[in-house]
């Protein structure tokens, strides 16, 4: 909260070290809800916790997004720091020693496995996943950027009722073939972001199939890195692993657009470089933004 306060005055190198201690100090809170998850959630119950989190966390998403941009970025700032308050009120009722295990702690040393290759194998699979949506917030968002009465709310509405719907499937129901599903969507948006226009029926195209997609596998690492905890003593350590992956593959894939969108522009061909144009301006005023 503290440090959002330097965003209410002109762009200055204050707001460079603002982001840079906000996006410190809110990895290390994700991460160190890992400890909480680990302890006050049963361990077949995860995926459900993990499923509201991230419903509950986009929907306050989407609302700040509405306000900066139909109010005023200010407000929207405003209403950003009051869900810290309302964060920081709730972390007060919080049992300090939720998770510190004592000397003569019941569970046996021995339950503790070593999952280092595990969680390095599922951070790769993560980070090729995310590199998609590096490229959407890049590429194919800002495309979109002229349908802003429709994008401000509906971008992240596909994500989120994907994820309710694999929050409530019945046990019974295998997931593996909703992952290759999940993987054929991706394709498909892709795909249609090519060959179709930038009308509002091609955005809710591509972009339920994306998000929908996104919403699948977010949820299905979350609950993996969440089963993980009871194998590992620092679950801080294993949902930072899981989530510094997950931010590295947008980081890769927002760098791999903007070297497309490079190219593109600086190719020879006036009819490459021509029908990038629209789109490049669409970048320069989200980014402005």
């Amino acid at each position: 909260m503290a440090v959002s306060i330097v965003f209410f005055f002109p762009p200055s190198l204050l707001w460079t070290l603002g982001l840079i201690a906000g996006s410190f100090l809110a990895g290390g809170c994700v991460a160190g809800w890992g400890f909480f998850l680990k302890s006050s959630t049963p361990e077949n119950e995860r995926i459900k916790t993990v499923a509201d989190l991230l419903i509950l966390s986009n929907f306050l998403m989407i609302l700040c997004n509405i306000v900066a941009i139909h109010i005023s970025p200010l407000v929207g700032l405003v209403l950003s720091m009051l869900m810290l308050l309302g964060a920081f009120l709730l972390a007060l009722k919080l049992p300090a020693d939720n998770n510190v295990e004592s000397s003569d702690s019941a569970e046996p040393e021995k339950n503790y496995i070593s999952i280092k290759w595990t969680i390095m194998f599922l951070c790769l699979f993560i980070v090729v996943i995310t590199i998609n949506s590096g490229l959407m917030y890049q590429v194919v968002s800002p495309a979109f950027a002229h349908l802003e009465s429709l994008t401000s709310w509906y971008w992240a509405l596909p994500y989120i009722i994907a994820i309710y719907i694999m929050r409530n499937l019945p046990g019974t129901v295998s997931r593996t073939y909703i992952l290759y599903a999940a993987i054929a969507m991706i394709g498909l948006s892709f795909i249609g972001f090519m060959i179709l226009g930038r009308s509002v029926a091609s955005y809710i195209t591509v972009n339920t199939l994306m998000l929908g997609a996104f919403g699948v596998y977010d949820l299905f690492w979350w609950s993996i890195l969440g089963e993980m905890l009871d194998f590992h003593k620092n679950p801080a350590q294993v949902f930072g692993f899981g989530l510094s992956a997950n931010v590295l593959g947008i980081l890769v894939g927002g760098m791999i657009g903007k070297a497309i969108l490079s190219a593109d522009m600086n190719s020879p061909n006036p009819h490459a470089a021509g029908a990038y144009c629209s789109l490049c301006d669409a970048c320069s005023s989200a980014s402005f933004t």
